[in-house]
């Protein structure tokens, strides 16, 4: 898939800033913070991981039900700027309308 097409999925924007902020969460915290529903975070979360925006590090030590933690790689981190880049095209589209 096309980095961008990626990028311009329905809160991507929301995931990998909330990846920023906090560094690595596991899926219900991201669920929580984006208020996307598991199947569709599950999609947002594969696409972004197959592009290289995020990574993914399974904890199974002595745990019943191993949690999946995701974090930004560096690709993940230089898109961010992609994200800043167009708040700040639309705050200047609407001081010249």
């Amino acid at each position: 898939m096309p980095i961008l097409k990626t990028l311009s999925k329905k809160k991507a924007d929301e995931v990998l800033f909330l990846l920023k902020e906090h560094e690595e969460l596991y899926f219900n915290e991201i669920q929580k913070g984006t208020n996307l529903n598991p199947s569709n975070l599950t999609l947002l979360l594969n696409n972004l991981l197959e592009e290289g925006f995020i990574q993914k590090r399974k904890e199974e030590k002595d745990v019943n039900l191993p949690k999946a933690y995701y974090s930004l790689t560096e690709l993940g981190l230089m898109s961010l700027i992609i994200f800043e880049d167009v708040k700040k095209l639309e705050e200047f589209k609407k001081i010249l309308e």
